[in-house]
Formats: structure tokens, C-alpha cells, sequence
């Protein structure tokens, strides 16, 4: 038996048609003895309410409403918030206005938080498992890591030990060779890029060039490389030129540029051209430099010139890693999904460890590279300083292009390469086509140094958010690239924005903000 507390509890309720101000009594239990002290709060559930303060309530319309509006027009949620007062003023001029938009941003994410949806189950129905496009990015969770008792994702389980035999300077387009003094390549990749950039040349080449290109590129390329610094190009080649070049300049590999899977469409259209054909590939849709310069190449009769050059771009690419040791296939090890554990990655529909992780040994001084870059490209990543302050972070995958979630691993340390790296590998029976994440330039290098069989057809970019702030190579830059791949713009963000937890919505900097969700 129970009764009516006599202190109301007020709050406001917000629908679709009006804010409704409501009062609620507590229940309190009225037993014989009088030794009860239980009392029955109102939770909301049966009026499908739910609370998001013990004075803000919402119906559950509402957080369906803003998500429909948001898959079929990219809502806000500014703009959702404005377009409810308007509705709600329309109704009653008097009526008081919907919640304010940071309010809402709250609301929804707890309401989000509060749906209890498994992920392993309730799998992205138009990528499903195995998803070829994932975009990540780590957030903070605020667990004290007193109260954590995880097995870091990174952690080497399998006992055996693997010590890279290639590194950055080994993929690039002009690479380190024992009978050329390295201060040669520097000057020749240097020099490429110089008349890459300014879209003319001096003329000739200069002895630092010279030397490595005699060592470095062969006859099969030269003439091209020639007939490009000489500017002894129509104008619209050589720009088309000088943006292919300046790609193959950069201190990432070639194959981000040009992935392995692509390598039979271009030696198919490099013979065809050389043999008097017709090109029937559509280059833009991967890379639209080379799309471009092939174009003006074939146009402008530099076609058999070029497809030399590609010729040799393809046998350079096919002899940088020879010898390296393919991928552990897939072999599920059963009972290894375990959430509570602080891992939980659902690219499989069973969710186990798939491989074991080695360990690997390279000698860095840098937190940032396993190489240093040239200094016009080297980037670096504000870690967050999450052991000074006790709290722990989260790393989650999700799709870019439905904004499923893929899993998470809590993090005790600073978010690092390694957390995406061994999340793909231990997790993935197949890697992903596209990786987008904020510090894609190193996380590229990071995985091709330990697991160049597995992530070499794997390209990675960075979002358009974060890639302005770069100085890498254009190589990882997302924006480049405008069809066939993903839509670039909802890649991390979509991380940063939608899943920063329930209560804890991020704000960015740059005069970016958590207006939109996607």
C-alpha cells in the first residue's frame, strides 16, 4: 500500500506539438509496521518520457523525429531546436520555447545511450561484416582507471617476435639505395617537388638529380621526368603532370597513391596505349591525378611517353616488398568476446579474436613516427594526457557511410597508432579498403611497417576536419578525392560527434561545434 508524497516534483515536458509543465508525487510505501522507507519515483517509461534532468523531460517522438529529419535532410540541431519553437509558437504564441540546443545535444545522446542495442547483432545491413570503409577516432569516457580492470588491445599475445625488414624511406618514389649517397635522393625527390609545385623547371637538371636519377629511375621513366622539367609540355599537361608528380614526391608510399588492387587496371590501360588503343578504365574514380594526366597525356600524343612511366611505377611498386611475410590467416579463437573485458569489436558476427598479435621491434626516438619525415611534411598529433589525470578514453570504428558502430576498446594510455592497428589486425579477417582517421599519415606508415602483406592494399585518409591542419603529402588527403571511394566529409567526425559519450557531447575547436550529428 502506498501514498502520495505531499512535495510535487515539477518538470517540463517536451513533444511535438507543445512543452507541457507537469507536477509528479513520489509514492511512498504505508505499511502497518511503519518500518518502510521505500518510495516509488516516476520514471516516465509508461508515457514513453524520458528524463534527462529531474526538470527537462522529452517524449520519445521526439528523439525519432530528429533522427528521421537528420537522415533525410542532414538536419542540425540547431536547426532542429529552432524549427520546434516555430512550431511550437505557431500552436500558441504564449508557448514557451523548445530546449536550448545544448540541452538537447544532452538529451539526445543519453537518450541514444539508454537504447541497450546490441551491435554485434544489429549489424549495418549494407555493409554487414567485414566492412570495407571504417572511420575511427577516441573519446573520453570518464572512468577513473582505479575503477578499470581492462587487458590492452595492443598487448602482444602470440609469442613470436617480428622485426621489420622495410620502412618509409623504402617505399617511397625515389628510395634510399646503398650505392647512392642519401644527400642525392633527398636533392632529386627535393627538386621534383620544387617544379611540381611552381609548374615549371629550370631547364636542366641539376647534378644532385642527375645522380639519382641515373641510379634511381630508369630508362623507362626518364623521358618522361625529362620532358616534364624541361616545361617543354603543352600547358594543360604539365599541370596535370605536376599534380601526379607532386603525389610521388611526398614521403608516403607509393601504393597509397596507387593500391596493389588497382595494378592490373593500370598495366592494362599502359599496353593499350602503348599498343595504339583506346583507354576504358575510369582512373578519377581511385585517383584523379592520374586520371587527369593520362587524359592530357593520350590528348596531347605524350600517351606512349607516360605509359612507359607507369611501367615502370607498376615494377617499382611489385619489388618493394618481395619477400614479406603474409598475414596469420583468420582463426577464430572461441569465448574471446568478452565487452566487459573492455574490448568489444563486431567486424565478424561472432566478435572473437581472429589473430594473435606479435611483437614488434623498431628502434624509434619519436612518439609521432617510426621515421621522421622530411620537415615540410611532418606532422604531429596533441595526444591526450589522460594518465596525468586518471581518466581513461574509448576508441571507437564505426561505418562513414551509415554511421554504424563497429566496436571499442577502452584505452589506459594516451590514444596511439597502435590502438587502431591492433583493433584491424587482431579483430578484421580481411582489412578494410579505406581507413579514415585523424592521424592517417602515421598510422600508415605504422601499419606498412608491421604488416605491409595485410594493410597493403589498404589505403588511409584523413577527414576533411583534421586534414586541413596537416602538412603531410596530399596522399592522405581525403578531399582529393571526389568519387568511387566514400563520402569523405562524415568520416571522424562522424566518431568525434556521435559517440562522445552520454552526458559528455565534445566541443571542438576551430569554430567548430556538436551542432551536427553526422
Amino acid at each position: 500500500m502506498y501514498y502520495t508524497n505531499s512535495i510535487p516534483s515539477p518538470f517540463s515536458s517536451h513533444s511535438l506539438q507543445a512543452p507541457v509543465q507537469c507536477t509528479v508525487y513520489w509514492l511512498r510505501c504505508l505499511s502497518p509496521e511503519g518500518t518502510c522507507d521505500q518510495a516509488l519515483r516516476y520514471s516516465g517509461l509508461e508515457h514513453s518520457l524520458f528524463f534527462w534532468s529531474k526538470h527537462i523531460a522529452a517524449g520519445d517522438e521526439i528523439g525519432w523525429d530528429f533522427i528521421n529529419r537528420v537522415i533525410a535532410s542532414k538536419m542540425s540541431f540547431s536547426a532542429f531546436c529552432a524549427d520546434m519553437t516555430r512550431v511550437y509558437k505557431s500552436t500558441n504564441v504564449l508557448s514557451a520555447s523548445f530546449m536550448h540546443k545544448s540541452t538537447f545535444v544532452s538529451w539526445f545522446f543519453v537518450w541514444c545511450g539508454r537504447m541497450d542495442i546490441d551491435f554485434l547483432s544489429e549489424i549495418d545491413p549494407w555493409c554487414g561484416y567485414n566492412p570495407k570503409y571504417v572511420a575511427g577516432d577516441g573519446t573520453h569516457i570518464s572512468i577513473s582507471f582505479r575503477r578499470l580492470s581492462i587487458l590492452p588491445v595492443e598487448r602482444a599475445d602470440s609469442g613470436e617476435v617480428k622485426v621489420p625488414a622495410h620502412k618509409r624511406y623504402n617505399r617511397v618514389f625515389l628510395p634510399y639505395r646503398d650505392e647512392v649517397d642519401d644527400g642525392c635522393v633527398r636533392n632529386a625527390r627535393e627538386h621534383l617537388k620544387n617544379n611540381a609545385k611552381s609548374y615549371l623547371s629550370p631547364g636542366e637538371l641539376d647534378e644532385a638529380t642527375k645522380v639519382a636519377a641515373d641510379q634511381n629511375v630508369l630508362a623507362a621513366c626518364k623521358d618522361f621526368l625529362r620532358l616534364f622539367l624541361s616545361g617543354d609540355m603543352p600547358a594543360d599537361l604539365q599541370q596535370a603532370s605536376a599534380d601526379f608528380v607532386l603525389f610521388l614526391t611526398s614521403d608516403a608510399a607509393v601504393t597509397t597513391l596507387l593500391p596493389p588492387r588497382y595494378h592490373a587496371n593500370i598495366l592494362a590501360a599502359a599496353n593499350s596505349i602503348l599498343e595504339g588503343g583506346q583507354l576504358e578504365f575510369n582512373f578519377s574514380t581511385f585517383c584523379p591525378e592520374l586520371g587527369r594526366v593520362m587524359g592530357e597525356a593520350v590528348r596531347n600524343q605524350h600517351g606512349r611517353c607516360f605509359a612507359s612511366f607507369l611501367s615502370y611505377l607498376l615494377d617499382f611498386m611489385q619489388g618493394i616488398h618481395p619477400g614479406d611475410e603474409e598475414a596469420a590467416p583468420p582463426n577464430p579463437a572461441p569465448g574471446t568476446y568478452n565487452p566487459e573485458s573492455g574490448v568489444a569489436d563486431y567486424f565478424t558476427q561472432h566478435g572473437n579474436i581472429v589473430r594473435n598479435l606479435p611483437a614488434y621491434r623498431i628502434k624509434s626516438d619519436s612518439r609521432n613516427h617510426d621515421d621522421e619525415p622530411s620537415e615540410d611534411e611532418r606532422c604531429t598529433k596533441k595526444f591526450g594526457r589522460v594518465s596525468l589525470g586518471g581518466w581513461s578514453y574509448m576508441f571507437l570504428w564505426f561505418c562513414p557511410l551509415h554511421g554504424h558502430c563497429y566496436g571499442f576498446h577502452i584505452m589506459q594510455g594516451a590514444e596511439g597508432r597502435k590502438d587502431q592497428f591492433a583493433s584491424l589486425y587482431r579483430y578484421m579477417e580481411e582489412p578494410p579498403k579505406e581507413v579514415f582517421y585523424d592521424f592517417a599519415c602515421s598510422l600508415s606508415e605504422y601499419c606498412l611497417n608491421r604488416e605491409s602483406a595485410f594493410f597493403g592494399n589498404t589505403r588511409m585518409w584523413h577527414d576533411i576536419f583534421h586534414g586541413v591542419t596537416h602538412r603531410c603529402g596530399r596522399n592522405v588527403k581525403s578531399g582529393t578525392v571526389t568519387t568511387g571511394t566514400v563520402e569523405p566529409d562524415i568520416a571522424s567526425p562522424c566518431a568525434r560527434y556521435l559517440w562522445s559519450g552520454p552526458g559528455h557531447v565534445e566541443t571542438v575547436e576551430s569554430g567548430n561545434n556538436t551542432d551536427f550529428p553526422w
